[in-house]
């Protein structure tokens, strides 16, 4: 199973070092997006509004409470990178030839999955750096309260990112053309997991989808792992609630996987655009 996902994986890394500038853009991307999130954190740690802020959440550090947000919501993308690898495959003619080799078909999605995981986490390093030399600059210090728990917490919102990735690749496979999808899913859901403020801001009714979804809770733990902020329940319910979610999520992408997959190769339609 390995090394067959470590063959797709290392097609779609050749394919990366082919067009280099197009990595190394993709890789500042992330850092300029964060820009205007930097500044206005700066804003608000030098006014009176942190005050609120600070009632809210158990702390008053915002930067590090919204870089904590930005730096990790980047795994997002796995789902999105997910979806477009697939399409990129649809695009350039190769998923027939692809899709008719001897193996497992959702070994071919964990080998893109891992692709993206790979992206994200250059992303993410990148991203830290970065924050890192402001924090020197600004001289914030902060150290992680929790290490286990902020471990657990990154490998959870992982989980859950790999999880994503399979329900989009399944959603590409049948709706074909996936953009507007990802734009809707990768804009809507860190609005609603609080990647950049508590969702206690958010109005009551759109608060209960956010305490549905289990980035939010997974974001919530990281934070407290690092700043020990308030948290929406006990971190010890908030863990059990993501790891039920998760579960959940693993049998439902399997099964929406499976489906549309039978129904493509039914219809004839997997290899059309």
């Amino acid at each position: 199973m390995f090394s067959k996902i470590y063959i797709f994986l290392k097609k779609e890394l050749l394919f990366l070092i082919r067009y280099p500038m197009q990595f190394i853009f993709e890789i500042i991307l992330p850092v300029i997006n964060m820009l205007p999130a930097i500044f206005l954190s700066i804003y608000l740690m030098s006014s009176n509004h942190i005050q609120s802020f600070e009632k809210s959440t158990g702390t008053k550090n915002y930067f590090v409470f919204i870089s904590i947000g930005i730096v990790f919501s980047i795994f997002n993308s796995i789902q999105e990178q997910t979806g477009y690898q697939l399409s990129k495959e649809m695009w350039m003619g190769t998923l027939e030839q692809i899709w008719i080799t001897p193996i497992k078909k959702i070994n071919l999605i964990l080998g893109w999955i891992f692709f993206s995981f790979i992206k994200a986490l250059l992303y993410t390093i990148s991203s830290a750096i970065i924050l890192k030399f402001i924090f020197i600059y600004l001289n914030i210090n902060f150290n992680v309260y929790n290490l286990p728990l902020f471990i657990l917490s990154v490998l959870l919102l992982l989980a859950t990112s790999i999880c994503g990735g399979i329900i989009m690749c399944s959603i590409t496979l049948s709706i074909k053309q996936v953009d507007s999808f990802v734009f809707l899913i990768t804009g809507v859901i860190p609005l609603l997991s609080g990647i950049t403020f508590p969702i206690s801001v958010l109005p009551p009714k759109i608060q209960i989808i956010s305490k549905i979804l289990p980035t939010t809770y997974v974001f919530d733990l990281i934070r407290y792992s690092i700043l020990k902020s308030n948290t929406i329940f006990e971190p010890i319910e908030e863990l059990i609630l993501v790891l039920f979610f998760i579960i959940i999520l693993m049998i439902v992408s399997v099964i929406i996987f499976k489906l549309l997959k039978r129904r493509v190769e039914k219809c004839g339609t997997i290899y059309m655009m």
